[in-house]
């Protein structure tokens, strides 16, 4: 079985992005948007790092055009580029060098190699500080000797980071982006594997497995982000519960606080508040895989919607406690700070 095993060589980048140990071989990083201030408090609006997301910027041409610009003090921001100077300065800043960093684009349920990178050429574009980014890929994986540092820009969601031995025993790291479009119970699963309904986490790996020659035995993954119930209210109103939380509900992971004794088949308040208890539906889809209890670390799990930490957050952004933006999150060969590949 594979250990967690807490290790204490991991560079700290404080106060610009929060570090994981995934296990022996490799760490994760998420950057922070804002201050983080005690418990309490109030939330800060002093940046650190900026908006890392062209489509969440709020520049069009060089005038800002209102108050949530995040782009750094002095940078250019014609055609909405200084989202790319963000996370240009925020990748240096964590001592990764951009030539070695593939942004992955989390847009839909495919799983990538980057020992495919060649088949994907036509779809890997270089933005405009040379930082390669690949759409389409809800996880993706590579192996350490490929010395690549894989991104993904997230607010929200759960981000698993993952690391297991190849068929030669070589270590492969890689993430799955755990989102509500990908995530249904056990009445509505989705996804298939051996000809079996099966969760997306489970196919991912599955997938990840199979084309690495890996086993199962050798995983380790640590959950570092998922949005807590409580910070994920919903109401309904042109859609139901089943159309985007399909199967949550009958395996009690969606609850409706304003009518707790609503059952299927009742009218659907479009006032009333639902919590989607996402964490656990996240927990719960990783543990599907078949993996041992020990495989799983959760050791300083963020919710990005906690405002207090200062990590950027969709929902937050959505309904108007924060700009919309994202955040960086980085996955990396645990040698890679120790060498950085000269």
């Amino acid at each position: 079985m594979a250990e967690n095993i807490k290790q204490t060589e991991a560079p700290s980048f404080q106060p610009y992005a929060d570090g994981f140990d995934v296990g022996k071989d490799s760490l994760a990083y998420i950057t922070r948007m804002r201050k983080q201030v005690r418990p309490g408090e109030v939330p800060s609006n002093e940046l650190l790092v900026g908006d890392i997301l062209r489509r969440t910027c709020k520049l069009g041409g060089i005038a800002c055009a209102g108050a949530g610009c995040q782009a750094p003090e002095g940078h250019s921001n014609i055609d909405k580029l200084c989202s790319d100077l963000n996370l240009k300065d925020v990748v240096e800043r964590l001592e990764v060098k951009t030539e070695d960093l593939l942004m992955v684009g989390v847009t839909a349920d495919n799983v990538g190699f980057y020992d495919q990178l060649e088949n994907y050429s036509d779809a890997v574009k270089t933005n405009s500080v040379g930082i390669r980014e690949l759409p389409g890929y809800n996880a993706f994986f590579a192996r350490s000797s490929e010395k690549v540092v894989l991104g993904a820009r997230l607010a929200d969601c759960g981000f698993a980071a993952i690391e297991f031995k190849d068929s030669e025993g070589e270590n492969v790291v890689g993430f799955v982006h755990l989102t509500r479009p990908n995530l249904q119970g056990e009445s509505k699963l989705g996804f298939n594997v051996d000809s079996k309904p099966a969760g997306c986490f489970e196919y991912f790996m599955h997938k990840a497995l199979e084309h690495y020659g890996g086993d199962l035995s050798t995983v380790n993954i640590h959950l570092i982000a998922a949005i807590k119930g409580e910070n994920f209210h919903h109401t309904f109103k042109d859609k139901g519960p089943e159309d985007l939380f399909p199967g949550w509900f009958d395996q009690g992971l969606l609850l409706n606080k304003s009518n707790p004794d609503w059952k299927p088949g009742d009218a659907i308040d479009s006032n009333d508040i639902w919590e989607p208890n996402y964490r656990e539906m996240v927990r719960w889809q990783i543990m599907r895989s078949g993996i041992a209890a020990g495989q799983l670390n959760e050791e300083d799990i963020i919710d990005p919607a906690d405002l207090e930490l200062g990590h950027a957050s969709n929902h937050a952004g959505a309904h108007g406690k924060m700009p919309d933006a994202r955040d960086a999150y980085l996955v990396m060969p645990r040698s890679y700070h120790a060498t950085i590949w000269f």
